[in-house]
């Protein structure tokens, strides 16, 4: 049983790797004769904000100076009152924002050994495709006991939710949802041209969910698009199958016109104005943030069924 926390535990030096993007600095902490690694808030992805909104993920561009990946990034906007105030959600949740997409790796790292592999585990967080993120009900001394110290390297991701993540517009192939599952798949693809910096073995990758996260790994686990980034899954209490997890009631149109009157503008005439209103909106207009009593009749993906066969799109 562990009797100090790992925070604690600070090692006398940081590890600074090289990634696609550039130089990622993190931290190692010591416990007992054991050593653990962590880089929190990764950018996976260039933000979703602007012209990238209701967009698939661009991959994150390089930066020039070294990367402090030190604290967790920002969560995505949470559309579910309870886990801004979960007790197992952190003060971190109190930065919600759209610029959101990161990842945090914890890994096990050997002083004599700087190159050696280890099988990875991606957790993929649940929450109703609504709540959650990657560092939600993080417990440092239950991620090193049960993980790191037994030699797996977890890998925690947060994706875009609610109608930023989900949202639809049956208008062309211009806004197609989904956006939230090709953040996973990007996060996955960042994992496979990087983890093995951070001492993970890309070759042996286990996704794991639960609830909307579940949903999310059955559907990863059959997607052509993700054939070569994950070797096996772990659905915990959820399914792709389920009903909860395939919305086809109402129409794209509707729900996005339901989304814009909330905002209070009810002149739009059709879904290029919808369109580009709500790109524009996240930038001025803080009650995009507030739309949780709407969610529940609005957020309709279009043609998600067919993501089993045509590849998460």
């Amino acid at each position: 049983m562990l009797t100090v926390t790992v925070e604690s535990q600070n090692y006398d030096k940081s590890r600074s790797v090289w990634v696609e993007q550039g130089l990622l600095r993190g931290k190692i902490y010591k416990i007992g004769d054991n050593y653990m690694q962590i880089f929190r808030g990764i950018p996976y992805a260039e933000p979703p904000i602007g012209k990238l909104r209701f967009s698939k993920p661009v991959k994150r561009s390089r930066w020039n100076q070294e990367y402090s990946a030190i604290d967790y990034g920002a969560p995505c906007l949470q559309f579910m009152e309870f886990h801004r105030y979960d007790k197992f959600s952190g003060q971190n949740m109190e930065r919600e924002s759209e610029d959101c997409l990161f990842l945090n790796v914890f890994s096990p790292y050997d002083p004599d050994d700087e190159s050696k592999l280890y099988p990875i585990l991606v957790w993929i967080h649940g929450g109703s495709f609504l709540a959650g993120s990657g560092d939600t009900g993080i417990d440092m001394e239950v991620v090193a006991k049960n993980f790191v110290f037994n030699g797996v390297v977890l890998v925690t991701i947060n994706y875009r939710l609610g109608p930023l993540g989900f949202m639809s517009f049956d208008h062309g192939n211009t806004v197609d949802g989904n956006f939230g599952i090709w953040d996973q798949i990007l996060a996955l693809e960042w994992i496979q041209a990087n983890i093995k910096q951070l001492n993970g073995d890309p070759r042996q990758v286990t996704a794991m969910g639960e609830s909307a996260g579940a949903a999310s790994v059955s559907v990863l686990a059959v997607s052509p698009r993700t054939r070569d980034l994950i070797h096996r899954a772990i659905a915990l209490s959820g399914s792709s199958m389920a009903g909860w997890a395939i919305h086809r009631h109402g129409t794209p149109e509707w729900s996005a016109r339901n989304v814009a009157k909330y905002l209070r503008c009810e002149k739009l005439i059709n879904e290029n104005d919808i369109e580009n209103f709500l790109r524009e909106m996240g930038e001025s207009r803080t009650e995009f943030c507030n739309l949780q009593e709407s969610l529940p009749n609005c957020v309709v993906v279009r043609k998600q069924q067919t993501i089993l066969t045509e590849g998460a799109a």
